[in-house]
């Protein structure tokens, strides 16, 4: 929207539920460079990519950028591979070769993160320049300009004819229902695309389906940010920091941990994720702790060759587009490409106001999660 605004448009945006409380909040904030996809010694388009994208938010967090972000939190400058050194150092080399953003320097002992020393980590660690932001902060300084333009509704249902989106119904629960005659469309709603994907004659499979659950611990007193690195192209697991509203400390875990858990019963996930921690760090009882998952289904357009696209994806049909920004890195990129679309098709004019309520930002998963202790 505020690529849009900057151009003359008047956008206004309507949400399902709240802002960024589908996967949006459940990102663990990584502002990847590129490395999380060159673990397997080969650099190709997503890393390549990739790299590009963390110096538009990080100029976009100073105030310099394309949008005022300067109220986002940094919860970390670094994140840490560790694993042992000739896997470490394999990948270094192959990262150099290609020139892609970030330092990967080793680290003596003594600067090791405290977590390492006092989870009983044995091994080789280096720091890799990624920051991790505070998700949430971001979606506050986004949403802040925007006062009056966010609404939301419990249903969208699009009325099309031929290729056309004709009239957006848009309803909400105890309340009448608005009907909005749209002049340009842009679905941005992850597996929510899927329903104008239908409605109009996208060609089909328009969306694929990548599930995942991510695991929750509760309790853990160390903060960490980074991946724990195998011989395999995902991560063994990806361990970000973060807070309940209560202030406590929660780890939340991607990785290849998320990567198999959704296949899985919950109960057998968090076996697993306290088998892979203890293993990793095994001078933790990881049993005194308590897990909680979120389970997530990754929306994005269908590939034929790859499972994943290797940057942020827009389809236009008639006066509607599906974005997919594959990573939440990608944003930055997705505007842009919206933008384009959206300029060469309509000419700027004003929005109508709506007699809908008002969208507000959404929570994190561990803020409403249901708690198991082991």
């Amino acid at each position: 929207m505020h690529a849009l605004r900057a151009q003359g448009f008047s956008p206004v945006l309507i949400e399902r539920h709240t802002l960024g409380g589908a996967q949006t909040l459940a990102a663990q904030g990584i502002l990847h460079g590129g490395m999380k996809y060159v673990l397997d010694g080969k650099v190709d388009d997503i890393a390549l990519k990739l790299r590009e994208m963390p110096p538009r938010w990080l100029e976009s967090i100073a105030g310099r950028g394309e949008v005022d972000l300067s109220g986002t939190q940094i919860l970390s400058e670094n994140q840490y591979l560790w694993s042992d050194g000739s896997l470490l150092s394999k990948l270094s080399g192959a990262m150099g070769a290609k020139m892609l953003r970030g330092d990967v320097s080793a680290l003596p002992e003594e600067n090791w993160p405290v977590a390492f020393r006092d989870l009983g980590y044995r091994g080789s660690v280096r720091a890799l320049e990624e920051t991790i932001i505070d998700v949430r902060s971001a979606l506050v300084a986004l949403s802040k300009p925007l006062a009056g333009r966010l609404f939301r509704a419990d249903e969208i249902i699009p009325q099309t004819v031929g290729e056309t989106v004709t009239t957006l119904e848009l309803r909400v629960t105890d309340s009448s229902t608005c009907r909005l005659r749209p002049r340009f469309v842009v679905a941005t709603a992850g597996a929510g695309n899927e329903a104008f994907a239908a409605a109009l004659p996208f060609p089909q499979p328009a969306t694929q389906r990548r599930p995942l659950r991510q695991i929750m611990v509760r309790g853990v007193p160390h903060k960490l940010y980074g991946h724990c690195i195998i011989a395999d192209p995902k991560p063994r697991v990806t361990v970000t920091s973060h807070t309940t509203q209560d202030g406590t400390p929660v780890w939340y875990l991607g990785g290849n941990i998320a990567e198999k858990s959704w296949q899985m019963s919950e109960e057998e996930a968090f076996k697993f994720a306290v088998n892979e921690l203890a293993a990793i760090f095994p001078k933790q009882d990881w049993t005194q702790y308590e897990y909680a998952a979120w389970d997530g289904d990754r929306a994005e357009p269908h590939q034929n060759v790859r499972f994943m696209p290797s940057e942020p994806t827009v389809t236009v049909l008639g006066n509607c587009a599906l974005a997919w920004p594959t990573k939440l890195v990608f944003a930055p990129g997705l505007a842009s490409k919206i933008t384009r679309e959206v300029a060469a098709r309509i000419q700027p004019c004003l929005a109508p106001e709506l007699p809908l309520p008002l969208a507000v930002v959404g929570t994190y998963p561990w803020d409403h999660a249901k708690w198991n202790s082991r």
